[in-house]
């Protein structure tokens, strides 16, 4: 992929040096991870950091590291398999391996990828659907892994049941069409605020993050047909907020 530079000069040099303290304080971190694997907070993010550096002027030791930090993430998830989502769970490691495979050249990780891709795939083949439909832990991130692995077979097959699940999930409402949200979603000590069930407009848990995927699954002419009238309708209902 080719870069373009957003700072120059004294504004570079600055931004330069704030990226050599983060990295200082984070060799520290990546002692203390406990193992988290997470894209979060564990070593699937800070693989993410790395590869990005090693395109930079970081070269072999970032890349290197980054490969390393990648096989500790897959190794635990594979120990203790749990969460599958895109912030804390399987796809989280996935997403990363996915993403930094053509931008690190021998990184590999294939075999590790068509088993997250299998356990996604079976995950997905849920109906109905018992869990959140937003980025961080459901189905939006779920679609955000499955785009990364495009476009092969089994990667439009999970974005396919992606929009399976959303559609089986959506609420038809004069305004258009949305997504509700459950209390027991929330942290606890904000499930006061939202006795029953609530509408979130936020990216990160709600109704842009699915208008988002449905846009890029109808972009890549995944599942149009069932994704353009629901990006529609969840288009008119987040406008008439």
């Amino acid at each position: 992929m080719s870069w373009t530079p957003l700072l120059e000069g004294g504004l570079k040099d600055r931004a330069m040096q704030s990226t050599a303290t983060v990295l200082d304080a984070l060799s520290t971190r990546e002692r203390d991870l406990d193992g988290s694997p997470s894209l979060a907070g564990g070593t699937a993010g800070l693989a993410i950091l790395h590869g990005y550096l090693a395109q930079t002027e970081g070269g072999q030791d970032h890349a290197a590291l980054a490969a390393r930090l990648l096989q500790r993430a897959t190794a635990a998830v594979a120990d203790h398999p749990g969460f599958a989502s895109l912030y804390v769970g399987l796809a989280s490691v996935g997403w990363a391996l996915a993403h930094l495979q053509d931008r690190l050249p021998g990184l590999g990780g294939e075999n590790e990828l068509t088993e997250i891709d299998q356990a996604l795939l079976e995950h997905l083949d849920q109906s109905a659907w018992p869990d959140t439909y937003d980025l961080i832990d459901g189905l939006v991130g779920f679609g955000a892994y499955a785009l990364e692995r495009g476009p092969g077979a089994v990667a439009v097959a999970c974005l396919e049941r992606v929009i399976d699940r959303q559609a089986e999930t959506a609420e038809h409402r004069p305004d258009g069409i949305t997504w509700v949200s459950r209390q027991e979603w929330l942290p606890p000590n904000y499930r006061h605020l939202y006795p029953h069930r609530y509408y979130n407009l936020g990216l990160a848990h709600g109704v842009p993050g699915v208008v988002a995927l449905l846009g890029l699954s109808c972009a890549a002419g995944v599942a149009v047909a069932k994704a353009h009238p629901l990006l529609e309708g969840a288009v008119r209902s987040l406008l008439a907020q």
